[in-house]
């Protein structure tokens, strides 16, 4: 259900909400570097690069070219031939990747509802499969 509210980018990112309350504050709340998109909070985010690298893929996530959110799940759920050797390793795959982007969620609910930031050294601790 995650993945299918990504790719049709109807998650509450701050971009989204933004169109129902003019003066809300649009930036990513976990880098604070960017306006916070799906896209922005899934792939260029360097929170998220940093677990994508450090996947079992080592995927420099930032290094693909994504117009949107449903092309970032269309690779998750259906990944390159190059990326991966066989069947199993697809299914391995797009399983971290959907844990990977629940974390990244969780995270930026966190950060938003409850001031959290993120620890850089403790980032990738909840994410294990």
């Amino acid at each position: 259900m995650h993945l299918w509210r990504i790719a049709v980018d109807i998650l509450p990112t701050r971009m989204q909400l933004a169109r129902f309350a003019s003066d809300l504050d649009i930036v990513c709340p976990l880098c604070e570097l960017a306006l916070e998109s799906s896209l922005h909070l899934f792939q260029q985010c360097p929170v998220p690069q940093a677990l994508w690298f450090g996947s079992p893929w080592g995927l420099k996530i930032a290094n693909l070219q994504f117009s949107s959110p449903s092309q970032l799940v269309d690779f998750v759920v259906c990944p390159p031939h190059d990326l991966l050797l066989d069947k199993s390793q697809q299914d391995q795959f797009t399983l971290y990747a959907a844990l990977l982007m629940d974390y990244v969620w969780s995270l930026r609910n966190k950060v938003v509802h409850g001031d959290d930031k993120p620890n850089w050294d403790d980032l990738g601790r909840g994410l294990w499969i």
